[in-house]
C-alpha cells in the first residue's frame, strides 16, 4: 500500500519495495546445492553423479580412488564447470566414514546417510563377488551356475536407477538415514533360474556346498523388515 510522506510540506507518494518473486515460496525451489558423492566413480556412484548433474542447480564434489570405480564411468562430465574431482585415497570401513563424516561437514551443511543392499544394473563389476554379477559372469562363459547349499536362502535386489531414486528422495527428505532394498526376495535357485532364462548357453547349475549343510533362518535372510 503506498503512503504519504510530509517532506517540507510537500506531500511525497512512496512506495514499499516489491515483493519477492513467488517462485521463491515455491515448494520446488531450490536454491543451489553442493553434494559431495564419495566413490562418485563407482557402480552406484557414478549413476548418482549422471542424475545429480541433470539438475542445473547442483555442484557436484566427486571423491574417488579408482581402486573399484572407473575414469570412463564419468568421463562425461570431466570439465563440466558444475564437477569437481578428486582422486584420493579413502580408507575403508569406520575409519573411511569417519573420515568422509568430517569432510562432508567441511563442504556440506547437511548429511544423508543411506544404508546400500544387493544392487544391479549397467556399469556393475562383473568381477566383485556379488552374486549377480557369479551367475552372470559364470552364464558368459557357458558355466553351470554355481548355488551354495541349500539354495534356499533368499536375498533382495534392486535396480540401480531405482537405488538412485531413493537416494535423491532421502537427500531432498527429511530423515538423516535409511535402508535402501526392495521389498520381494528370491531364493538363490530362483535368482539361478532366472539368469539361467536370459542366458541360452548356460543349461544348467549345479548345488555346490557341505553336504546337509543348513543355514539358520536369520544368517539366510538378508532383507531387512
Amino acid at each position: 500500500m503506498a503512503k504519504e510522506v510530509s517532506n517540507g510540506g510537500n506531500n511525497v507518494t512512496t512506495k514499499p519495495p516489491p515483493e519477492p518473486s513467488p517462485l521463491r515460496r515455491a515448494k520446488f525451489f531450490k536454491a543451489n546445492m553442493r553434494i559431495l558423492v564419495t566413490g562418485g566413480a563407482g557402480f552406484i556412484g557414478s549413476h548418482l553423479v549422471d542424475k545429480l548433474m541433470e539438475n542445473e542447480k547442483n555442484e557436484v564434489i566427486v571423491v574417488d580412488n579408482y581402486f573399484t570405480g572407473s575414469k570412463d564411468n564419468i568421463r562425461q562430465w570431466i570439465g563440466h564447470p558444475r564437477l569437481s574431482l578428486s582422486v584420493t585415497t579413502i580408507k575403508t570401513n569406520v575409519i573411511g566414514t569417519l573420515n568422509m563424516l568430517g569432510l562432508a561437514k567441511r563442504v556440506a551443511q547437511e548429511i544423508r546417510i543411506a544404508r546400500i543392499f544387493n544392487t544391479y544394473g549397467p556399469r556393475m563389476n562383473i568381477d566383485d563377488g556379488r552374486v549377480v554379477s557369479n551367475f552372470l559372469a559364470q552364464a558368459i562363459r557357458d558355466e553351470p551356475l554355481t548355488v551354495q547349499l541349500p539354495g534356499t536362502q533368499t536375498r533382495s535386489f534392486c535396480y540401480v536407477a531405482d537405488m538412485v531414486d531413493g537416494l535423491i528422495r532421502l537427500m531432498e527428505g527429511d530423515n538423516t538415514g535409511q535402508s535402501t532394498w526392495q521389498s520381494s526376495e528370491f531364493t538363490m535357485l530362483e535368482l539361478a533360474e532366472t539368469v539361467k532364462e536370459f542366458a541360452v548357453e548356460s543349461e544348467s547349475f549345479s548345488v555346490t556346498g557341505p553336504k546337509g549343510a543348513a543355514l539358520m533362518d536369520t544368517d539366510a535372510m538378508q532383507c531387512p523388515g
